[in-house]
């Protein structure tokens, strides 16, 4: 009986704490309805056909300026939503099968048949089970803040040549432009829009760590009086000489194994065979 009980209250944990959650945020002024609501008139369709309509550039950009602001405020409105509701709901399922374990642990100690037992473990394992499936495939464990940093930097980059366009003059931004601007920004604060701009942040970093491995290694080898000396005979103007180059290779594949030249001047060959290609071929 009293494993049926806490088996019960476990079940009640999950349930009210998905309900009684800690956000993290306080309550908004508006429901997003109520916030969509004071800019449905400058957001719809029908706006812009007052723009296409309007009598002049003035005019025009006034319009614009009014269908552009709206369509921002809507799209920070149904992010920040959004942004609550992914970690509304990553806290509430963490803290409510935190309980029914426990629950169901504590169910486990009490119960005095075997069988009893054996179903308990089974629906605690179950419960751990989905909680695990949960972080990783919907959350990506605990890499959530991390992501929704991510699309707050990119948000604010796309904001950067809508504040800039709305300075302009309709001839100079119409509003066809801001659209492909406002999409950009929508899409800014979407999970796959974050997960792109972080893989892109990574190959520029991995990009960047190249560079300095190659400018250490040049500085490391290429600049002593050797290897200058074989590069200005490979590239002497900046440029590869193809007869040199020729001469080069020739040389590498019988005397050096074949390294490529880069490799050789850089520090590759040895100080005894960079000192007998220099004289092999007469390097000056």
């Amino acid at each position: 009986m009293k494993a049926a009980i806490l088996a019960a209250l476990a079940a009640l944990a999950v349930s009210v704490s998905g309900c009684q959650a800690m956000t993290g945020y306080p309550p908004p002024t508006m429901t997003r309805a109520e916030a969509l609501k004071t800019v449905e008139a400058d957001s719809s369709p029908n706006a812009e056909a007052a723009y296409a309509s309007a009598p002049n550039e003035v005019a025009r950009q006034a319009v614009r300026d009014r269908i552009v602001r709206a369509r921002i405020y809507a799209i920070d409105v149904n992010y920040h939503e959004f942004t609550r509701s992914i970690s509304t709901e990553q806290k509430a399922f963490a803290v409510g099968s935190d309980l029914a374990v426990l629950a169901l642990a504590g169910a486990g100690t009490l119960a005095k048949s075997s069988h009893t037992q054996a179903r308990l473990a089974a629906w605690s394992a179950g419960v751990l089970g989905g909680r695990s499936a949960i972080d990783k495939e919907i959350y990506f464990d605990k890499t959530l803040p991390v992501i929704i940093a991510q699309m707050e930097a990119s948000r604010r980059t796309a904001l950067v040549p809508l504040i800039g366009g709305l300075s302009q003059p309709d001839s100079d931004y119409p509003l066809l432009q801001a659209k492909v601007d406002l999409e950009t920004y929508y899409m800014a604060g979407t999970l796959p829009g974050a997960l792109n701009a972080i893989t892109k942040e990574a190959g520029k970093q991995a990009a960047a760590a190249d560079q300095k491995i190659e400018n250490i290694t040049e500085a490391k080898y290429a600049y002593t009086d050797a290897g200058k000396r074989i590069r200005a005979f490979w590239k002497p103007d900046g440029a590869v000489d193809p007869a040199h180059a020729k001469a080069l290779n020739d040389w590498l594949a019988a005397n050096a194994g074949g390294i490529s030249i880069p490799e050789f001047f850089r520090g590759g060959g040895t100080a005894a065979q960079q000192g007998a290609v220099i004289e092999a071929l007469k390097i000056p």
